[in-house]
């Protein structure tokens, strides 16, 4: 296994915190490394919601005569499923919505095989949509 970092920025100015993601292997195609960073991102993004919704209310209890006029609500995040959030990123880089560079050279095909270490600069640049355009 092989733990690199992934930056996240966008056109307009945003900049993510640098993201570690364990790979399987040195080499892999750029598919590849976009499905491990979804995949890494969806599952942490799920163990966060789903711990914000076993953190207790606050410490507020709702009176019969609430509860009956408001309702009980059971309200559970449900998980942010993985696949679906692959084929949005896949489909944003073959638009051209993500721009992905490794160690300054822009990556343009999903099957070109990367070689990659702890050391290497890798970038994903969102780019943002113009208003109307």
């Amino acid at each position: 296994m092989t733990t690199i970092t992934i930056r996240e920025e966008s056109t307009s100015g945003e900049i993510a915190a640098p993201a570690a993601i364990e790979i399987p292997t040195e080499r892999l195609t750029v598919r590849e490394l976009i499905r491990s960073q979804v995949y890494q991102q969806v599952k942490d993004q799920n163990v966060q919601v789903a711990a914000r919704s076993c953190e207790p209310d606050n410490g507020i209890q709702l009176t019969e005569t609430e509860r009956a006029l408001n309702g009980v609500r059971d309200v559970k995040p449900k998980p942010v499923p993985w696949k679906a959030q692959l084929d949005k990123a896949i489909a944003a880089f073959e638009s051209q919505h993500i721009l992905i560079f490794i160690d300054d050279q822009q990556i343009t095909s999903l099957d070109q095989e990367l070689t990659l270490n702890s050391q290497t600069d890798i970038c994903f640049l969102r780019l943002t949509m113009l208003m109307g355009g």
